[in-house]
């Protein structure tokens, strides 16, 4: 079964683009302090898609696929972006 994850409590997945100068940017994805109602599904980089382990790490450009809800989406939004 499939289901939409936006109809429960405001659960969103979301594509976000990592900035030159984000705070996440050439950091290991175990390093960054993620809010805790975030999940990092996968994280695409050019033509290649992978699953992040710890040990992934971020680069600029990268397109992160986030599940989030709440006030963790923005927080994840502020950890790639140049505006943190």
């Amino acid at each position: 079964h499939q289901i939409r994850l936006g109809t429960y409590g405001g659960v969103s997945v979301e594509e976000i683009r990592i900035s030159e100068a984000a705070p996440c940017a050439n950091k290991q994805v175990s390093t960054v302090a993620w809010p805790h109602d975030c999940v990092i599904a996968s994280v695409r980089r050019k033509r290649q898609i992978m699953i992040p382990r710890g040990d992934t790490m971020l680069r600029r450009d990268d397109v992160l696929v986030v599940v989030a809800e709440g006030v963790a989406r923005e927080a994840v939004r502020q950890l790639c972006s140049d505006k943190a």
